[in-house]
C-alpha cells in the first residue's frame, strides 16, 4: 500500500485575502485533532496569534506522530 506523501505546504497570499475562511479552516483543523498528513503552514501576517500557536501545536504533534521523540 502505498503512503501519502509528506508535503511541507507554504502559502503567502499576495493580494487580500478573506480571512474569516481562513480562519474557519483552522478552526476546522484544531477541531479535527492530529491530523494524519502535515498542516499547511500560512503566512503569520492574516492569522491572529491564538491560531498560530493552535497550528503550531498541530505542526509539533504531527511530526512526533510520525517521527516520535526527536
Amino acid at each position: 500500500m502505498k503512503k501519502k506523501p509528506n508535503l511541507r505546504i507554504h502559502f503567502h497570499f499576495e493580494k487580500s485575502v478573506y480571512h474569516k475562511k481562513i480562519n474557519a479552516y483552522i478552526d476546522k483543523l484544531v477541531a479535527a485533532g492530529i491530523p494524519d498528513s502535515r498542516p499547511p503552514y500560512f503566512d503569520y501576517n492574516i492569522i491572529d496569534s491564538e491560531r498560530r500557536s493552535q497550528l503550531e501545536y498541530l505542526h509539533k504533534a504531527y511530526d512526533f506522530k510520525i517521527h516520535g521523540d526527536f
